[in-house]
This record gives structure tokens, sequence and C-alpha cells, in this order.
């Protein structure tokens, strides 16, 4: 994937105090977009693609510190980190003293070398627990205090259920990473299911979720399914997942808000989780 740079003609930086700021971040590349909440528009959009995969995020600190827009002064900061070191926990079950345990327990990381951070999805009723490179966490809280973070789990599922997930039947939604992706299957407002997978072909992409659709004893014609995020084999995913699957489509732009008419240029549903974020608080 190229780079993406779009500035509609709406944006102004001397009045990016009246803007909310969302960035997301990856081993692959870094985005973010800009909001005016006043006109519930987006504004301006930008993704960064590594050339390889930034492992200690050192672009990533670069791109933060550096990138002008990164550094105006914002009413609101959002920040998503796309990791699969995370786990949900009920909220009956959720004890914040042991958070770092059940979080080192769950995912392949070591205390003191992570920052946990834990957000309630309040529709679903449960707990994101997540795991940021500390490094990272402060540099990024030191820039932006009053940042909320996220994880991908949050907004996946969040904004589905606030979109009205109310079908008789389940519906599945599928995230797509360079090198894994998340699985979310809802029916009448509840969460039946939210994994992630690591994959290194299609093929293993369609036999995780044709797995999960068989633990779940989903009835595949009359599943519905969406797919958003990005992937160096994403059409190749969507044509072998269609085979199948026959209700697949990429997911549609969050309809809660408009987007700047050079925003049209840019493919939505690639980065539906940073532009929904906005909605999750």
């Amino acid at each position: 994937m190229s780079d993406i740079d779009v500035i509609d003609g709406l944006f102004d930086k001397n009045i990016t105090t009246s803007y909310f700021l969302s960035i997301q971040v990856s081993l692959n590349g870094l985005s973010f977009s800009v909001l005016d909440p006043v006109r519930n528009t987006y504004i301006l959009f930008k993704h960064i693609e590594f050339d390889k995969k930034d492992k200690n995020y050192v672009k990533t600190q670069e791109l933060l510190i550096t990138d002008p827009v990164l550094n105006y002064d914002y009413k609101r900061v959002y920040f998503l980190f796309n990791t699969v070191n995370a786990t949900l926990i009920p909220d009956s079950l959720f004890n914040n003293e042991q958070t770092d345990k059940v979080l080192t327990f769950t995912s392949r990381i070591k205390e003191g070398d992570v920052k946990t951070e834990k957000q309630k999805i309040k529709l679903a009723d449960v707990w994101n627990i997540y795991a940021i490179p500390d490094y990272l966490y402060y540099l990024v809280k030191n820039q932006y205090p009053d940042v909320v973070f996220f994880q991908q789990y949050t907004p996946m599922i969040e904004v589905n259920l606030m979109s009205g997930a109310v079908d008789s039947e389940p519906v599945m939604h599928i995230n797509l990473q360079e090198d894994f992706f998340d699985i979310v299957v809802l029916k009448r407002y509840k969460l039946l299911l939210c994994n992630s997978f690591r994959y290194s072909n299609p093929a293993e992409l369609v036999y995780f979720t044709l797995n999960s659709i068989k633990q779940l004893d989903i009835d595949r014609d009359k599943l519905k399914v969406t797919i958003s995020g990005i992937s160096l084999n994403g059409n190749e995913c969507f044509m072998l997942l269609s085979r199948y699957i026959k209700n697949v489509r990429m997911i549609s732009p969050p309809g809660h808000f408009e987007f700047g008419a050079d925003m049209k240029k840019v493919k939505i549903e690639e980065f539906y989780n940073l532009f929904s974020m906005p909605l999750c608080v």
C-alpha cells in the first residue's frame, strides 16, 4: 500500500483546538485523521506505510514528534494501538488490581515491559485489557496529556453494536491486518465471539474463520460477514472467503460522520476503526 495524504479545503490549522485528532499505529504503518465536530465532518487523513516492520516503533515515535499536523493542539486526541496482546473480561469478573496478571497469563508479554491499559466496552458489558510498549505509551501521554487510548476490539464491538446488530441471525465482522486478523461475532446486541488469529496466507484466514463458525454452530447460509482493514492479500482473502460464505461484503463507512469532498478518494473501510473512535467515548 502506498502513502496517502489528503487535506480537505475545510481544514484550518489556526482552529485545530476545536478539532478531534485520531491516530492509529501498527507495525506496518501509522495513520491519522482530523474530525471537525462542529460540521461532523472528517477533513484530513494521512497514512504512512513503512518499508519494513517498525518492531521497536522507532519510525512511529519519530513521526509523532516531527509531523507538523500531529503537533498542533487539539480538543480531543484518540490513539489506537493495533495488537493481539489483549483480552476481554466480563464486567462481573473484572478486578482492577489483577489486570497485569491476567494479561501476562493470556498473552506473550512480560510484566514491566509494557503498560497495561483497560477500557470498558459499555454496550457489551466487558472490559478490554491490552498492552502497549511502555516507551510508546509514555511518549504519547507526554505529547497528548488527555489522550484516550484504544485497542481495535473496542471500536469493532462498540460501533457494530451501536449500529444495530439486532438480527436474529449472527453477524460477523473481520478486521484484516498484515499478519493477523480479528473476528467479532454479534447477535441481538450480544457479543458471541471476539478473537485474533495470526495468518500468513488467505487459506489460513478462511480456515480460522470457518472453524470459528463451526464452533459457534452458525448456519453459513444465514451469516452476514463484513470486512474492514488493510492486508496485502485483502482482495484474495475476500474472494476466497466468498466461496464458502455467500453474504460477504466490505463494511460501509461509519454513518455517523460526513467526509469532506477531498476525502472521497480514501478507502474508508480500510481504516474503519480509526474513523470510528470518536463514537466510542
